[in-house]
């Protein structure tokens, strides 16, 4: 390939059996001229490399297209992902996870949306798959402008994955965007999708979903390891440092930094109450706009009410019931 139109950048670990289905929803899209493909093997050790190659055979006039970029140790998917950011050749980049699967036509359709409006990111919907059960994922950036776009991702509007987006690979380089540490396993995506929103100039959206997000429903977990609460935390440092150096101050720039930290705080109360991460007294402050959040789910609101005003029993109680009924679905 002289030009490369669009990088697709996929970390592999531990996805053997996965790997297959996603790398087959790939090589089928109605676009794959001037397409790299970037496999990135975070040093795995199962079968998910050779499974990838037995596809790979099965679609010959696609060989130079496809890259497996091993990496010297295994960085997590986080690691994986930035690595990949370096490596890729395109104008435009996407990130997608290999336990996943995508619609025929997500690269044509987002990357000729990208041409038609000279967008530097854009947005689709994308799928929530659990089990058997398929859910619509209705984005609402309001693509006004990037900053705009941010604060709804900060809110809950806007799901802040790379997966469901296509970025301009210049917004990328150019961006000089805060790094987050390595390691980090939950809202790892948010922390670089935000600062990329804020530095873009136009945004596209389709109101259509072409990802299919996909997890098993005894992955769905109600609760969080130490290590994931404390990613939850670390990510809204990092966007709230991200405020003081680039000296954000507007009003609705302030409220989407303390709904974002009402969000990450509720996720903690409701899924982390057996550890001791952070004093939830020091947080009386926001309890005149807990209850009022709009974009986040009811539990999560009252876990984090409870949790401020030292209800502990009610607490408790809302985590029970939320397990038994997850049981009686499952």
């Amino acid at each position: 390939m002289h030009k490369i139109n669009l990088s697709v950048l996929v970390p592999v670990y531990g996805v053997e059996k996965y790997i297959e289905r996603f790398a087959r929803s790939l090589f089928n899209q109605s676009m794959t001229n001037n397409v790299e493909f970037v496999f990135i093997d975070d040093c795995s050790v199962d079968n998910s490399i050779p499974n990838l190659e037995k596809v790979i055979n099965e679609y010959p006039q696609l060989k130079q297209q496809i890259r497996i970029e091993r990496l010297p140790k295994n960085m997590g998917l986080l690691g994986a992902r930035l690595a990949g950011l370096k490596m890729a050749k395109g104008e435009y980049i996407i990130c997608n996870d290999s336990d996943d699967w995508v619609e025929p036509t997500m690269l044509e359709d987002m990357y000729k949306t990208a041409k038609s409006g000279n967008f530097d990111i854009v947005i689709s919907d994308f799928f929530f798959n659990v089990g058997n059960d398929q859910k619509v994922s209705i984005q609402n950036p309001d693509t006004s402008d990037g900053k705009t776009c941010m604060y709804n991702t900060l809110l809950g509007k806007v799901h802040g994955s790379w997966c469901n987006k296509l970025f301009k690979r210049e917004l990328i380089t150019d961006s000089n965007f805060i790094e987050p540490a390595l390691g980090m396993n939950m809202m790892e995506d948010i922390m670089v999708t935000a600062q990329l929103m804020f530095h873009a100039k136009k945004i596209g959206y389709i109101n259509k979903g072409y990802y299919h997000y996909c997890r098993n429903s005894s992955s769905v977990s109600e609760a969080l390891s130490e290590k994931s609460l404390k990613s939850i935390i670390y990510a809204y440092n990092l966007i709230e440092r991200f405020y003081k150096e680039k000296n954000i101050t507007e009003d609705r720039a302030i409220d989407a930094l303390q709904k974002y930290r009402i969000s990450t705080l509720s996720e903690i109360a409701l899924k982390g109450n057996n550890y001791k991460l952070i004093n939830f007294s020091d947080y009386k402050y926001l309890k005149p706009h807990i209850l009022k959040h709009p974009y986040l789910g009811i539990s999560y609101r009252l876990a984090l009410w409870f949790k401020v005003n030292k209800l502990n029993l009610l607490l408790e109680m809302l985590i029970f019931a939320r397990k038994t009924l997850r049981k009686k679905g499952a």
